[in-house]
């Protein structure tokens, strides 16, 4: 993201940290997803960032708000031999 950063763990944990001129998360913090479905891939965009669930949610959240939204996607069958 522009001044936050994640990362994702090989368990599908998600850690966040970023300069907190915005209110971001200065200091690593434990980013928890409500599903029961292990995170495969992020992205960080801007000051919001993105989780994707083996399960094909697509999660959201606002680095000033931290509101985790889902957005329900299908997952394309060509993307799902990829996980």
């Amino acid at each position: 993201g522009t001044v936050h950063s994640l990362v994702l763990t090989n368990k599908g944990t998600i850690y966040r940290w970023g300069n907190s001129s915005n209110g971001q998360c200065h200091d690593i913090e434990q980013i928890n997803i409500p599903t029961n479905s292990k995170t495969i891939k992020i992205a960080a965009e801007g000051f919001e960032s993105f989780a994707l669930t083996k399960k094909g949610t697509l999660y959201r959240w606002d680095e000033l708000r931290k509101k985790i939204t889902p957005i329900h996607v299908g997952l394309h069958p060509k993307f799902e031999k990829m996980t």
